[in-house]
């Protein structure tokens, strides 16, 4: 009995030191889920060993050294903040094993130019790929219903976006200050693109598209008037109708030739006030949503 037990310890014991041995010393690990690493001794070029089945939550944040992660199909989940400010990582593969990426993942990784997010995947976190100042091209094969709040936010070389017929929400800001966004290729038809809730994402602005051309007219003509533009962020548009609504009727009172001098002034008043708070800042641009039957331009 005694023999029996003995062996069966000396087996857990050699087991488990096969097992950690498997995994390099400079990978913190808890089972088959990366906690952390030693980022003096990581390499530039990582892989991360097969059999690892999740990255936790800030695994690898700020490792600023790191410019090639390759992770094996037995992982399952990256976690929140797993590569946070790892600003030197260029290449990133997602394998098809993945199903969840967490809340800022991948936030801050300054020199990533190109991602793309498997079908695997059904759920992408907030702010996963937020302020990736470099990344030009992102493809969404995920059939996750949701696209989350800040995905891609302050992307400002964001030039494409792929995003599939199953999104059926996007998140506040998900698009937020994507400056140089063009072209979104989506899956499905304009009827099933109209349909998305995506109010203050980036992607749809609030105003009617006559209201709009007449609004910016007036934005243009407080300029020559003035000497500067007023113009409304899209987050003012999106989230406080009451905000928008009065720097509107500010602009209309400017313009209006019924008005007083008296009335007038206290609308420039009002409009300088929004200036100072730094609320006034639109990028009046154009995005074009390629669907299945034809072309929609937000603009």
């Amino acid at each position: 009995m005694k023999k029996t037990m003995a062996a069966a310890l000396a087996a857990l014991v050699l087991t488990a030191g096969m097992h950690a041995a498997s995994f390099p010393e400079y990978l913190k690990m808890r089972g088959t889920m990366i906690i952390g690493c030693d980022k003096e001794n990581i390499p530039e070029s990582l892989v991360i060993p097969d059999g690892v089945t999740e990255i936790g939550a800030m695994a690898f944040a700020q490792c600023e050294s790191l410019e090639h992660v390759t992770i094996p199909k037995s992982v399952k989940r990256i976690g929140m903040e797993a590569f946070y400010g790892c600003y030197s990582l260029a290449e990133l593969a997602i394998p098809e094993s993945v199903t969840e990426i967490g809340d800022g993942a991948f936030y801050g990784c300054d020199t990533l130019v190109d991602v793309t997010i498997p079908a695997t995947v059904k759920k992408i976190g907030g702010k996963a790929f937020g302020n990736c100042v470099s990344l030009r091209n992102v493809t969404i094969l995920s059939r996750a219903a949701e696209l989350g709040e800040g995905l891609f936010n302050e992307c400002v070389s964001l030039e494409s976006v792929t995003i599939p017929a199953t999104v059926k929400k996007i998140g506040q800001n998900a698009f937020n200050r994507c400056d140089s966004l063009k072209d979104v290729h989506f899956g499905g038809k304009k009827a099933q693109w109209e349909a998305i809730g995506k109010a203050g994402s980036g992607l749809e602005y609030t105003l009617a598209t006559a209201e709009r051309h007449n609004y910016n007219k007036m934005i243009q003509q407080s300029e020559q008037t003035f000497g500067y533009t007023y113009t409304p962020d899209p987050e003012i548009m999106a989230q406080s109708n009451i905000a928008f609504e009065a720097l509107k009727r500010s602009l209309e009172m400017v313009f209006d030739p019924n008005n007083t001098d008296e009335e007038v002034q206290k609308a420039r008043r009002a409009l300088e006030f929004t200036q100072d708070l730094g609320a006034m800042n639109y990028h009046l641009g154009k995005i074009s949503v390629h669907c299945t039957d034809g072309d929609i331009v937000i603009e």
